[in-house]
């Protein structure tokens, strides 16, 4: 259902808007191989109404402090996830202080915000918090989305009998379940909601961050456990919530019957009995049962069947999510936002995966129904490896989001509180929501810079807002090569070609190939694929723009919704890394600034330039550069700038040059990255994950056995 809540222009609007504006588009998509493409990933993004933001802040526990709303008055985002509203309120805010900050959250029952023991009255008092809450934050102007566990930390006491657990989520369900709020409890006993083993008794894993208690998970292909979630979910409406972002997808081996009877209804809508037969070795499906349904799995252990079970396992995820949210929520709320808060490593390299939660997702449930992308791409004890050319950067796994999403909103997490302005600029830069994450605002210094780069951001949201990707080559992401089980195969040399690209600071779109067609293909330059990694290491990149920058710095591309430039951003990750591991906030960042940058800019056939002007969050204010043309050739030089600057190209209508001409660019000089290909080379061989920054973190499903 199309999103009410929107700005006046949306991504796709704007591509024909803002060019015949100029007077440089007739018909279709742009025809020159230079132009910047549009995404047509996904058929229901095709609504002109369309959710459009660029700054967002997100706090799981700080939200509590005072000066909180102080923050969002000074930083003023669109956006703010905060407070909760699934499983995780319902296991803690009921509990007593011993059991503050479990698995994460902070609820206000645990924050000292009032007194109150007895569990129905925490849990009453911190679900008002949250109503206040959501009043005041929608007072400032923001939309609030609120956090929303589907599946994991559902906490029990498992001391006794981990098949009967206590406590937690248990003693709320049994004891607690208001009937007057949520209606009659779907099930008397809350084990008939969980993920089961073969055996019959739940699934429960031992988490450092939930215990002493045990770790269970309702079941996505139980009725009665999603009957629960949209109790919960029409709750929070009530509440005053704008949307949710839904986390923690995780389907384990459940076997319980609800997972029996999807998963044989998936095998009989893809394949016949004679093919269930002969890939799978069984000749009775109906009969049949499964001692195993598992999801994600390590790809050296994969079977035909067990790939199967994977896929099953995404598209049930999937389709549970939109029985619950899209389906039921917005029949409640029909301007309900919705978001997924997925974990994704693939796109470090090397990669740490399988770990992306919608990875054999088709193309056309990818993201669908979904207002915003939210991904985690982990953490690290040590951000960079600067001298081995890693950079800790999010790039490629903005780029691939950006492609695959059809550049709807998102943003990454990187759960970092020192390189602050790193993160938040790189974000920006590849047409993300920036955001705070975390952040520890309430310190000084790092107050003070996102404070600058919120106000940076606002200032110039005609840079930002409802942007799109300005590429002159496409790299192709192999998904269907993945899908078919090659993962390790395909993801090392696609992991080459993109550091190539990103080094040399080639102007780059990531699109998966099963929505790559002819009309794709002919708005760039060049296509890179697999086969092209061999041989990317000795490509000149003749008639690309050239950027004559470090290689500690990473380039991306954009057109503002108005079409009247291009923008080139840059973000420094250089940095001191003498006293690393950081201990500290910002004051551990220590950017080392990049003294200047030469600029030789393709510009798309039928399009001028009237001024290029250059603007940094440490110095707003736009300074003139000095520009000389050479037919289709824009040059140029970006002066000084500490971690983030824009190279605002302002183009007017007209054909600058007579057709079919073009200037040769300068020669390039290539940035040598053998140590980096070689340590990357080294881990994947090895079939290892080891010294820092190649060890992300984060919950024991995106990284215990991957």
């Amino acid at each position: 259902m199309p999103n009410k809540n929107v700005l006046p222009l949306s991504r796709r609007d704007f591509t024909t808007a803002g060019l015949t504006a100029l007077g440089v588009l007739s018909s279709g998509c742009g025809t020159h191989p230079a132009s910047a493409p549009v995404s047509t990933a996904s058929t229901d993004l095709a609504s002109t109404n369309r959710l459009e933001f660029t700054r967002m802040c997100v706090h799981w526990q700080e939200y509590v402090r005072p000066g909180y709303l102080d923050f969002l008055r000074e930083t003023r985002p669109e956006v703010v996830q905060v407070g909760f509203y699934g499983a995780d309120f319902y296991t803690l805010a009921h509990m007593p202080d011993t059991a503050k900050g479990l698995s994460g959250p902070l609820m206000p029952s645990h924050a000292g915000l009032f007194q109150a023991t007895a569990p129905a009255d925490r849990l009453k008092r911190s679900a008002e918090y949250f109503e206040n809450l959501n009043r005041d934050v929608k007072k400032l102007g923001a939309k609030v989305i609120g956090h929303f566990d589907v599946v994991k930390y559902l906490l029990g006491d498992k001391t006794k009998d981990p098949a009967h657990p206590v406590g937690g989520f248990f003693e709320y369900y049994n004891n607690l379940w208001d009937e007057k709020e949520l209606g009659p409890k779907p099930v008397a006993d809350p084990l008939e909601l969980l993920q089961k083993k073969s055996d019959g008794s739940p699934i429960v894993h031992d988490d450092d961050d939930a215990a002493p208690y045990g770790v269970y998970f309702g079941c996505l292909n139980n009725p009665h456990w999603r009957a629960v979630l949209k109790a919960w979910v029409k709750r929070g409406i009530e509440r005053g919530v704008d949307g949710y972002v839904i986390n923690y997808f995780y389907r384990h081996n459940c076997t319980c019957k609800y997972c029996q009877q999807a998963f044989k209804s998936h095998l009989k809508e893809r394949f016949t009995p004679q093919q269930i037969e002969r890939q799978f070795h069984i000749a009775n499906l109906d009969s049949h049962t499964f001692d195993e349904i598992v999801a994600r799995h390590k790809p050296q252990e994969s079977t035909p069947l067990r790939l199967e079970m994977h896929r099953f396992s995404d598209i049930a995820n999937k389709k549970n999510f939109d029985d619950v949210f899209i389906d039921y929520g917005r029949k409640i709320k029909p301007d309900l936002i919705l978001a997924q808060w997925l974990h994704l490593y693939d796109f470090r390299y090397p990669a740490h995966g399988p770990t992306d939660e919608r990875q054999l997702l088709p193309a056309n449930l990818w993201s669908k129904g979904e207002d915003y992308i939210w991904y985690c791409v982990g953490g690290v004890p040590k951000p960079t490896g600067l001298k081995k050319g890693i950079l800790g950067d999010g790039t490629l796994a903005m780029r691939y989001i950006r492609g695959a999403g059809d550049d709807k909103p998102f943003t990454i997490c990187q759960y970092e509180r020192t390189r602050v302005r790193m993160i938040f600029s790189e974000v920006a830069a590849n047409g993300g929501a920036a955001m705070s994450n975390y952040t520890e605002f309430y310190d000084p210094a790092g107050r003070a810079e996102l404070v600058r780069y919120y106000g940076f951001m606002r200032r110039y949201d005609s840079i930002f807002h409802a942007a799109r990707p300005h590429a002159e080559a496409l790299l192709v992401f192999p998904r269907s090569h993945i899908h078919k089980g090659h993962y390790n195969e395909s993801m090392a040399p696609f992991h080459k070609l993109a550091l190539e690209l990103m080094n040399q600071h080639i102007l780059f779109d990531v699109k998966p190939d099963d929505i790559v067609d002819d009309k794709v293909r002919a708005a760039y330059t060049r296509i890179y694929t697999l086969a092209d990694a061999e041989r990317i290491t000795n490509e000149q990149f003749t008639g690309f723009s050239y950027f004559d920058a470090p290689a500690t710095v990473r380039i991306a591309a954009n057109r503002p919704a108005a079409g009247n430039e291009i923008d080139i951003h840059f973000v420094n990750y250089n940095r001191d890394e003498s006293h690393d591991p950081p201990e500290r906030g910002v004051e551990d960042e220590r950017p080392i600034a990049v003294p200047q940058v030469k600029c030789d800019v393709v510009i798309p056939a039928g399009l001028r330039i009237a001024k290029v002007e250059f603007v940094t969050p440490e110095d707003p204010e736009p300074k003139l550069l000095p520009l000389e043309m050479a037919n289709n050739r824009a040059r140029f030089t970006a002066p000084q700038f500490l971690v983030y600057g824009i190279a605002r190209i302002h183009l007017q209508g007209g054909t600058a040059q007579p057709p079919g001409s073009a200037a040769a660019g300068p020669k390039r000089v290539k940035h040598n990255t053998a140590m980096l290909h070689a340590t990357i080379h080294d881990q994947f061989s090895k079939n290892v994950v080891r010294s820092a920054p190649f060890e992300p973190f984060d919950h024991a499903e995106c990284s215990r056995s991957f």
